[in-house]
């Protein structure tokens, strides 16, 4: 009897240990093959900052490339490094500043004929400097003074090249209408256009010409503002 109690208690014992000593096991985390585990293959390759790294380069002068760590440093000269991207001109030296002409003094009266328009101090006129491609832009404020006109009559103003095989500029000509009116005074218009223009020469004189198809019986059609930009594109 006795040992029956003994037994009996032990088999208690190990019922009330196993929960416990269970619990405290860990079970495994489940584990599956990793890329480590897969060959590259011959053309598609694994990425490594080394080879992201050894695939840059620099080709401007002052500029300098680390493919150990991957760091850009230096200084790049402008003019020196850049002179083949952005237009030069003025003898070579970069030079990003538009060519602009403002007219002043006496305004002018249009005409039936084309004609450069020519103010009494400084007519609407310009020189490019350089061979290249420009954005040129102009605008002319055209009055009526004391104008009297029967039929409407059109004004047109344009881009004239005068020399280099003297031409007007295409997609230039812009127009403003003029009304019947009688002893007008005050503005028709301001007329503003601009145009792309490429060049192979370094001395293109380009002006602003104007004219009107029939003028006045009285007073006049006058230009009383201009002006010319030209920015060099490339």
């Amino acid at each position: 009897m006795k040992r029956s109690l003994a037994l009996l208690a032990i088999i208690l014992a190990i019922c009330v240990a196993l929960p416990a000593a269970y619990a405290l096991q860990k079970i495994p985390a489940k584990s599956g093959p990793t890329t480590d585990a897969v060959p590259e293959g011959s053309t598609n390759f694994y990425y490594t900052n080394a080879r992201a790294r050894a695939a840059i380069s620099s080709a401007f002068t002052g500029l300098t490339y680390n493919a150990a760590t991957g760091v850009i440093g230096g200084q790049v000269s402008l003019t020196a490094d850049v002179s083949g991207i952005l237009p030069a001109a003025n003898g070579g030296a970069l030079d990003a500043v538009p060519v602009t002409v403002y007219a002043a003094g006496t305004a002018y009266a249009l005409t039936a004929t084309p004609a450069a328009v020519t103010f009494g101090t400084t007519s609407p006129a310009l020189t490019l400097p350089a061979a290249g491609t420009y954005l040129i832009r102009y605008r002319a404020h055209v009055e009526y003074a004391g104008a009297t006109f029967a039929a409407s009559e059109t004004a047109t103003l344009k881009l004239h090249r005068t020399n280099n095989t003297a031409a007007d500029l295409s997609n230039s000509p812009a127009t403003a209408v003029a009304a019947v009116v009688t002893t007008a005074t005050g503005t028709l218009a301001w007329v503003i256009n601009e145009v792309v223009y490429t060049t192979a020469n370094a001395n293109d004189a380009i002006a602003l010409y104007g004219s009107v198809a029939a003028t006045p019986s009285a007073g006049a059609l006058n230009v009383v503002e201009a002006s010319i930009i030209a920015q060099q594109l490339y």
